[in-house]
């Protein structure tokens, strides 16, 4: 009897094991399977991308452009049945083919703009697909100035100045079509003098360099140069001061004056005559007359200061009055009425002086 219920027991215990493991096998048959599905995941069935590239990466607006593309299906995946290269909604290029290479014209109407985005699309037998971008600058079909000047930009009335430029199409561009400056049609590359007329009054003037490629696009740059009045100059030329090697004269003597003024203009004046004028009485008004001490020809007057040496004679014998001043002039052109004078001071002591110096008295003639 107890053999009986021992073997009773021990059905009904293997029958509750089996009934508690049936779920624990499915939870085990479900956490074996996950891996798989991971598996799955890592091997898709999509295209991929091996390599997208472009030549050039920088390109003229509506240049050429090499594009390269190679693509594989995944290992036991469906094969590669469409290619396509899109910018925007532009569709540039469509193959059935896997590899390869393109010479693609760009639309002209892509704006010109530092990362302009193209898209390469790779679709299999599945309808599955894989994009991959890359970015090219796009510039304007612009001409390159590559020079455009003006020498000296700052004028007097009845001189001149250089104008200068060069005009390049871009690298990769269209060829050049037209320059002007102004409402004047010029070649490419050139210079030009331009003289300002006398009687000009202050003035600052505009010249613009206009390039237009075959593309119907065109760059622009402006120079300006300043034009000052003979009048505006004159006033501009301050500060004289003049100075005698040696100080005191004995004698009829060959002495150096030193000369230094001021030029406010910013103007470089050319060609000007200097003249040295001894008298005796300072004049307020009207031409500087008296005895010509000496000067100078064909002289430059820079802008800030400006030094010269004249060598000249001052007369200290017979009744010449004795000079207590010296008067300065300057021709800035060969035009009378672009001469204009100064005045400045100047002590002498003649031999008259070094007379009464030996007797006794000491007296300076001039202060």
């Amino acid at each position: 009897m107890k053999t009986k219920i021992l073997i009773v027991s021990l059905i009904i215990l293997f029958i509750f094991s089996l009934i508690y493991a049936q779920p624990q096998i499915k939870r085990e048959e479900i956490q074996r399977g996950a891996p798989q599905q991971q598996r799955g995941t890592q091997i898709s069935d999509e295209p991929v991308i091996r390599e997208f590239s472009a030549n050039p990466t920088s390109v003229v607006q509506g240049g050429q452009v090499t594009f390269s593309w190679r693509v594989e299906p995944t290992p036991g995946g469906s094969p590669i049945t469409d290619t396509r290269i899109t910018v925007g909604a532009i569709e540039l290029h469509r193959s059935s083919s896997a590899v390869g290479e393109k010479r693609i014209v760009l639309p002209p109407s892509l704006a010109p703009q530092l990362a302009c985005q193209f898209v390469l699309t790779a679709t299999n037998s599945a309808g599955r697909s894989k994009q991959r971008t890359l970015n090219l600058e796009i510039f304007a079909d612009t001409p390159v100035i590559r020079e455009f000047s003006v020498e000296p930009d700052v004028v007097m009335a009845g001189g001149e100045f250089k104008m200068r430029w060069r005009v390049e199409p871009r690298p990769g561009g269209s060829r050049i079509t037209n320059v002007r400056i102004g409402p004047d049609t010029v070649l490419s590359s050139g210079e030009r003098t331009i003289r300002i007329d006398r009687n000009n009054f202050d003035e600052r003037r505009r010249y613009t360099l206009v390039a237009t490629s075959e593309r119907a696009q065109s760059v622009s740059q402006t120079r300006e140069v300043e034009i000052k009045s003979i009048l505006s100059v004159k006033t501009s030329i301050q500060n004289f001061h003049m100075t005698m090697e040696p100080r005191e004269i004995p004698e009829d003597i060959r002495g150096s004056f030193i000369i230094t003024f001021e030029n406010l203009s910013g103007i470089t004046i050319e060609g000007v005559t200097i003249t040295l004028v001894s008298k005796s009485e300072e004049v307020s008004r009207g031409a500087i007359r008296g005895k010509i001490v000496g000067g100078l020809s064909n002289q430059t007057i820079r802008p800030g200061m400006n030094e010269f040496r004249i060598s000249g004679v001052i007369s200290s014998r017979g009744v010449t009055p004795k000079p207590r001043f010296m008067g300065i002039i300057l021709d800035l052109s060969p035009q009378p009425e672009d001469r204009m004078e100064a005045t400045t001071p100047i002590e002498v002591r003649t031999i008259e002086s070094y007379h009464m110096r030996e007797g006794g008295t000491f007296r300076t003639i001039f202060r």
